[in-house]
């Protein structure tokens, strides 16, 4: 069985690998992502400086305020002075300006711009500041205590944990990763079923292997070209980013985070497959797979809000159940681990109870897959597939 299983495997593998709609997938998304760097610098190269106008009644201190607070927020400026207010209004209507400061007073020609907005308000608002501080006579180390007091003592019953935001990223990116690929790949296998049962090739397959048989094969096989367009994106997001010129550092998620979200990812994908598959029987055209593939997608969407309540609330009633019973516990179990120390039981009972669940699941998909495989036309519904396989 297990020969028949890899030699089915390797076929869809190969089979799909070849074919120009993969290849062409793949190829678009990596392009796609590796444009992303040119873009974005393309965008960079091209940002002009902020043209910020500055009336003869401002401050003098303004000028330099507005350069200091540009410098903290890496923007570059442009201040220039106007003679009065006419003039500044002038430039503004005509796009010269995109904003104007007349003493504490700050002028739009229509919508404020949050770029320039961000720059003369705290430089107006630190020349205000320091006005009030020598106005009253305080010290520097009054001034200090005054504008930034000292905070309150703070103390933790228990020490903090450096891991835990990028325990949190990594929980966010498997169950992301795991709902893409759930949705996308589980409907390549419901295709793949279709397309061998519109073909009439599966009632070659069905009389020589199994049912259990072909959807497993299916399953690997399609599950690896998944894999391999994951790493081709992710390879690709990397070339990108060094395009930019980012430094990327990979913050410590711990090894048992990382197993756990990999072990959970082979599992949800292997479960919602086997549901993909066992609904790809009872169809014969491909226009029928919408309809379909509703209610894996109807079961995902409610898991994926609840692994997002979890983040809050990882040992609340609501997401210890979730996690321990499918079809939640693919995509719940993973963000409790990564934001909570679950217990090694609990782990280990919700792993039991989904390949339980799996292979419960195989046996059914595969009577279903029987009864409704070699069926040609309308859709065969499940309860018909499942009397048929009997007799």
């Amino acid at each position: 069985m297990i020969s028949h299983i890899l030699l089915l495997a390797k076929r869809d593998f190969l089979q799909r690998g070849r074919s120009k709609g993969f290849l062409v997938m793949v190829g678009l998304s990596v392009v796609a992502i590796l444009a992303v760097g040119p873009i974005i610098q393309a965008f960079n190269d091209g940002e002009d400086a902020i043209v910020i106008g500055i009336t003869a009644s401002s401050a003098p201190e303004l000028h330099p305020a507005i350069s200091q607070v540009a410098s903290a927020l890496e923007r570059s400026v442009d201040v220039r002075d106007v003679a009065d207010v006419d003039e500044g209004e002038s430039l503004l209507q005509d796009g010269t300006l995109a904003v104007l400061v007349d003493g504490s007073e700050i002028v739009w020609a229509d919508e404020p711009r949050t770029d320039a907005g961000s720059i003369v308000r705290p430089a107006i608002a630190a020349i205000e500041r320091q006005a009030t501080i020598d106005e009253l006579g305080l010290s520097p180390a009054d001034a200090q205590e005054l504008l930034a007091p000292t905070p309150p003592q703070e103390r933790r019953l228990e020490p903090e944990d450096p891991e835990r935001g990028a325990r949190i990223v990594a929980g966010y990116v498997s169950i992301f990763v795991l709902y893409l690929a759930i949705l996308v790949f589980g409907q390549f296998v419901m295709l793949g079923v279709t397309e061998e049962k519109s073909s009439r090739v599966i009632e070659v397959v069905l009389s020589k292997v199994k049912p259990e048989s072909i959807l497993a094969g299916k399953i690997i096989g399609i599950g690896l070209l998944g894999l391999i367009q994951v790493l081709a994106m992710v390879g690709a997001a990397l070339v990108a980013v060094q395009f930019l010129g980012t430094e990327i550092e990979v913050p410590p998620i711990g090894l048992e985070v990382a197993l756990t979200s990999i072990l959970w990812f082979i599992l949800g994908y292997g479960f919602y497959s086997t549901i993909y598959a066992g609904l790809g029987a009872t169809i014969t055209r491909q226009e029928d797979m919408q309809g379909a593939a509703t209610l894996p997608a109807i079961m995902i969407v409610p898991a994926y809000f609840i692994a997002l309540i979890s983040l809050e609330t990882p040992n609340s009633a609501l997401s210890t159940i979730s996690s321990l019973v499918p079809p939640t516990s693919p995509i719940v179990m993973p963000m409790r681990n990564a934001v909570t120390e679950v217990p090694l039981l609990e782990n280990i009972a919700a792993i039991a109870i989904i390949l339980v669940t799996m292979i419960l699941l195989v046996k059914l998909a595969a009577r279903v897959y029987r009864g409704a495989a070699l069926r040609i036309g309308a859709k065969v519904p499940i309860r018909e597939a499942w009397r048929a396989a009997a007799e």
